[in-house]
């Protein structure tokens, strides 16, 4: 499935690798990647599931830029994390599926490049479920 409704390369640590330079022991950080993209690009579900949180920067750590979406998955699909979204399109307790529309990736302040992070929990990886 795709996550961005345009072209992205991998940031720091790679496709298989993880983070790199990602601190804290939450999965949310740890077990993540930055995709590197253009601001404004779709973000899509990669995963069924529930919209559990939606946090806007005021509310994210100092470590996240943008909003943030998590959802739980349903079945043998895995809850996911994105952040550094803006135009959110879905809303706490919305069903989504793979592919569905959740807003677009934000500009990183400070950062020169726009990115999205995503998220899985502590043992799964992200090319299982990017095609």
């Amino acid at each position: 499935m795709n996550i961005l409704g345009g072209k992205f390369r991998w940031g720091p640590g790679g496709y298989e690798n993880g983070p790199s330079g990602h601190d804290g022991t939450s999965w949310k950080t740890e077990n993540a990647w930055d995709l590197i993209t253009n601001t404004g690009n779709e973000v899509y579900s990669i995963t069924d599931g529930v919209v559990m949180s939606i946090k806007s920067p005021k509310t994210n750590n100092s470590h996240l830029f943008g909003t943030s979406i998590e959802v739980l998955g349903k079945g043998e699909n895995p809850s996911v994390f994105y952040c550094n979204l803006s135009s959110i399109k879905v809303r706490v307790g919305n069903k989504v599926h793979v592919g569905e529309k959740l807003g677009k990736v934000a500009n990183a302040p400070g950062n020169g490049e726009s990115f999205l992070h995503v998220a899985l929990p502590f043992g799964k990886r992200i090319s299982s479920l990017l095609t």
